[in-house]
């Protein structure tokens, strides 16, 4: 999220502006720091996508969720995730708000993923359905991550740059189930658990 906030808005003209400028040196250091933190930021996002593949299943079925609707809720996140990347790209290109459109899809993804934390405190399934939408939704901000970057580099910096990012995210996503197998080795927890273990 701190690394997001660096971010330049792309909008003015890479050729007159020696900001924005690819050639310039100044412009290749934040070039170059905006860079790791969009690879930060899309390996988060990757990772929190695949952990949460672990548990989903057992966790959903724990608060007595209706077998017919698994799949619709597992794949709430993806769906929320194909309406939001077309969307924030057409706002990104029609108002230059960037760096307001990339914060924004962190700070949804992050409220997703606390909806889902808490869902067990409120025994209600359709919680889950609702929280995965909401971090799906969030999770819209990968697509934006690969448009700053074509924006931002010069033809010949910008496979690198784009191999580099998405890179970042196909490692999170082996780091991921690894992480959410450690979530699944925690107590089981029903219904009647105290708070304090959910």
């Amino acid at each position: 999220f701190v690394g997001a906030c660096a971010l330049a808005d792309p909008l003015t003209d890479p050729l007159t502006d020696p900001l924005t400028d690819p050639l310039t040196d100044r412009s290749l250091t934040r070039t170059s720091l905006v860079q790791r933190a969009l690879c930060i930021t899309g390996f988060a996002l990757a990772v929190d996508f695949t952990m949460a593949m672990m548990s989903i299943q057992a966790f959903y079925y724990s608060l007595r969720g209706p077998q017919n609707l698994y799949g619709l809720t597992f794949g709430m996140y993806d769906l929320g995730a194909l309406f939001s990347a077309p969307l924030l790209g057409l706002l990104s290109d029609q108002f230059h708000v960037f760096k307001v459109l990339f914060v924004g899809c962190l700070v949804l993804n992050a409220v997703g993923n606390l909806i889902y934390a808490f869902t067990f405190l409120s025994d209600a399934w359709y919680c889950m359905l609702i929280a995965r939408l909401v971090a799906g939704f969030g999770a819209g901000a990968l697509g934006l991550g690969t448009s700053y970057c074509s924006a931002t580099t010069t033809v010949d910096q910008r496979q690198k740059r784009l191999v580099t990012y998405r890179t970042s995210q196909s490692v999170a996503r082996m780091v991921g189930p690894f992480i959410g197998y450690i979530f699944l080795g925690l107590p089981q927890v029903n219904s009647s658990s105290s708070t304090a273990l959910k």
